[in-house]
């Protein structure tokens, strides 16, 4: 007993030294400068953990020693209720997480599907697919920077409206909440769901280029819904054909910004090749990375925004059937926000079998209100890295909720040497503060991570891979 006595007050006069406290630390009587991870789980807290769980967590990090412990991982029912890693650039979210869980999954047989931002991430998992041993896996690349005979005619999948919807709510955008004249929105969405029916009925592949060719000028509109067009798509495309000629330019435009971006040669590479299908991607174990690059604006947001927003509706249509387990992994997802439902797919794609991993730099990228708090209640798992910013911080620190302490503070009586008084204070503090979240003083690939499956507490690991 002295022992483990002794052993004990040696680690909290180290952790007391080094400025961290962590669970089963005895407080200081002077808090000020501490950084205080009294709310974070033990190892023994979470025996579920493994190093054979499918998707790598690291290692974990005990915050009283600054000891790294055994590798950790994910299992598959812990993804299967999502997850939201956050992070700026830099931090390892791709290499530590991304990468290595894209790999895992299709190593157990996923259907897998990636959103690649910078071109590299297929060189990357085939790379760690070779350094595992894992061989044999199929893959297509739906990537107009990377022309591949993998093309993907996404007129030729929207069959039913369901289908039409969300493709024009990928060109368009989604309707903003609050908007003074929702008019203009509803007539742009009107139009390009006609124009993408009157498309799809010509039962070809068609290009954005030659949908902005039928709907710049009037005659060739008529023209062309005269030789495709359904009733259907005459109705909803009633406003541009009926239009006084001097206002059809005004009329259309909404659709004609839409279409412009993708109304280039290396797009028409990919759009006219009838290849790839959605519903094969979710059918079997592969993968399917499409491109979502960063740098090319309005064309690469509305591109990965018309493959997910197809996606998403194949998710909902499998709901609540049996299915082949499937994981969708998208990088930079906040700036997709505006195109894509993200709580439509976080709250169907569960009983789809479809489990989502999003990744973002911060959650303040994501609108706030509905679509922020939609996120953060549907993605049961939450991993942040080293430098977030302030509203990722308060947001993970509210999310974690407060636990109850009791502040000691002892007095010396004045008057009489040998006499004090004691006085005990029950309070509620955060779980995690700000600072523990945003500044994790353990390392640059130490993250934070709260997985309600495995526990309501969060626990600190270390990220960083041999050999990387």
């Amino acid at each position: 007993m002295r022992t483990w006595h002794w052993t004990r007050v040696a680690l909290d006069s180290f952790a007391t030294r080094g400025g961290v406290l962590g669970p089963d630390s005895r407080p200081p009587h002077n808090m000020s400068g501490y950084y205080d991870y009294r709310g974070t789980a033990t190892l023994r807290e979470l025996p579920r953990l493994g190093a054979h769980d499918l998707f790598p967590l690291g290692r974990f990090v005990n915050p009283r020693t600054g000891r790294r412990k055994r590798e950790i991982g994910l299992a598959p029912g812990d993804i299967a209720t999502h997850a939201l890693a956050v992070g700026p650039t830099g931090s390892g979210k791709t290499t530590s997480l991304v990468v290595p869980w894209a790999a895992a999954a299709l190593d157990a047989g996923y259907a897998t599907i990636v959103a690649d931002v910078t071109g590299a991430l297929v060189p990357k998992i085939g790379a760690e697919l070779i350094a595992s041993g894992v061989s044999g896996v199929s893959a297509a690349r739906i990537d107009y920077r990377h022309p591949t005979p993998d093309g993907w005619a996404f007129v030729r999948e929207l069959s039913d409206e369901r289908r039409l919807s969300a493709a024009a709510q990928a060109l368009i955008g989604r309707e903003r909440p609050g908007d003074p004249q929702p008019f203009f929105w509803q007539r742009d969405t009107r139009l390009m769901t006609g124009l993408l029916a009157t498309a799809h009925a010509s039962r070809r592949p068609v290009t954005a280029r030659e949908l902005l060719a039928a709907v710049h000028d009037q005659r060739a509109l008529r023209a062309y819904v005269s030789a495709y067009g359904t009733p259907r798509a005459q109705v909803l495309l009633s406003d541009a054909l009926a239009a006084d000629p001097f206002d059809y330019s005004k009329i259309t435009s909404g659709v004609v910004n839409a279409l412009e971006p993708l109304a280039v040669p290396q797009v028409d590479a990919i759009t006219g090749n009838d290849r790839v299908r959605i519903d094969d991607a979710l059918s079997g174990s592969g993968l399917v990375a499409f491109g979502a690059p960063l740098g090319d604006g309005r064309l690469g947001e509305s591109f990965a925004a018309l493959f997910l927003n197809l996606l998403i509706e194949r998710v909902h249509a499998r709901h609540g059937g049996s299915a082949y387990p499937a994981i969708l992994i998208i990088d930079e997802a906040a700036r997709l926000a505006d195109r894509v439902d993200f709580e439509l797919l976080l709250s169907t794609s569960r009983a789809a079998g479809v489990s989502v991993v999003l990744a973002a730099q911060d959650i303040a990228q994501f609108p706030e209100g509905r679509v922020r708090d939609g996120v953060l209640a549907n993605c049961q798992t939450l991993i942040t890295m080293p430098g977030v910013g302030a509203t990722t911080a308060q947001k993970v620190s509210e999310r974690l909720g407060t636990r109850p302490e009791i502040e000691i503070d002892h007095h010396r009586q004045t008057n009489h040497f040998f006499a004090s008084a004691v006085n005990r204070r029950h309070q509620r503090v955060p779980v995690l503060d700000t600072r523990e979240i945003f500044e994790p003083p353990f390392g640059p690939q130490c993250a934070v991570v709260h997985s309600r499956p495995l526990s309501p507490k969060p626990f600190v690991v270390d990220l960083s891979r041999s050999g990387l």
